[in-house]
């Protein structure tokens, strides 16, 4: 059924998200770390709280918690400012995994992350430059609150990634 729902979600990813979603509460790691592939690079918003359960239900587990993490972190730099804010305790919190895959990935997923942030500025900085041009104070300002945010946002990710850099280097000299 996977394999099915891939491959569908590459030619009609909205139907392949409907007929995924009675498959959300199975006990089947690959089945959800297939969805939430699917998810990663079409789903909106709403399917956080799947991610969420998935990873931290207990089902899913090896490789494939390592590849829903990986779905997740494609989900996340998709989303928008609330997102982005919303996952930042959860990468925090991998901080403590036993996993070995999880912390040897956490700081590329945490600096793929801040990198996309980035982008985001730039985009948003794109867009502030043509609501001023076309003298929309409104969009301006709430545009420059939203870069303000960004900004703050991914200074933190960024702090993280070094953090977990620093210790991923002194645990590969223990």
């Amino acid at each position: 059924i996977s394999a099915a729902l891939s491959a569908l979600g590459q030619n009609n990813p909205e139907k392949a998200m409907a007929l995924a979603l009675p498959f959300e509460s199975e006990k089947s790691s690959k089945m959800l770390s297939e969805i939430g592939q699917l998810y990663a690079g079409h789903a909106g918003p709403e399917k956080y709280d799947f991610f969420m359960n998935a990873i931290n239900g207990g089902t899913v587990i090896g490789y494939d918690k390592l590849g829903l993490i990986g779905a997740f972190t494609g989900f996340v730099a998709r989303q928008d400012y609330e997102i982005y804010e919303k996952s930042y305790g959860f990468y925090d919190g991998l901080q403590s995994s036993k996993d070995l895959y999880t912390q040897m990935f956490l700081p590329q997923f945490v600096g793929y992350l801040a990198q996309s942030i980035d982008k985001k500025v730039d985009e948003l900085n794109d867009e502030l430059s043509a609501y001023e041009e076309s003298k929309d104070v409104v969009l301006a300002n709430t545009t420059r609150k939203t870069i303000s945010n960004f900004k703050a946002l991914g200074e933190k990710y960024e702090a993280l990634q070094v953090k977990l850099e620093e210790k991923s280097k002194e645990e590969g000299e223990h």
